[in-house]
Formats: C-alpha cells, structure tokens, sequence
C-alpha cells in the first residue's frame, strides 16, 4: 500500500472529525510521519485512557467504513 495515497485518501474522509478525532486516526495509523502510535501513548498525551482513546477511534472507523476508498485498504491489509 502506498503511504502517500492513503494519506490523502484518510485525508479526504477525515476532514468530516473533529481535530482530536483526526489527529487519533492518523497517529495510530502512521500516517503523520510513518510511525504507529499506541493508544497508551496518546492516552498520556491527552490525559485520558487508552479505552477512552480506543473509543474514539472506533467511532471514527465506524462512520469510515462506509467509505469506498477506505473499504478499499481494509480489504488489503
């Protein structure tokens, strides 16, 4: 899978989430500088627990999954 596209592709559908929900999204998935965060880390980071953060980020994909350029790099990875 190419990095670049599927930065932009998350890019595109992610722009309808809040700045939080964004920046959750992209840091678990590497897609701000190719390193994969853990939801320990970004728990620390905004003070609340990796769940609390694991929440987010599943509402996120939830509404994501409808997407056809996301189902897409589901269906390879």
């Amino acid at each position: 899978i190419c990095k670049e596209s599927m930065r932009e592709d998350f890019g595109d559908v992610l722009k309808k989430f809040s700045d939080e929900e964004q920046d959750i999204v992209r840091r678990l998935n590497g897609l701000e500088d190719c390193e994969c965060e853990t939801l320990r880390e970004l728990g620390k980071e905004y003070k609340v627990t990796y769940e609390t953060v694991r929440r987010k980020a599943k509402k996120v994909y939830k509404k994501m999954s409808h997407n056809r350029k996301i189902k897409s790099y589901r269906e390879v990875m």
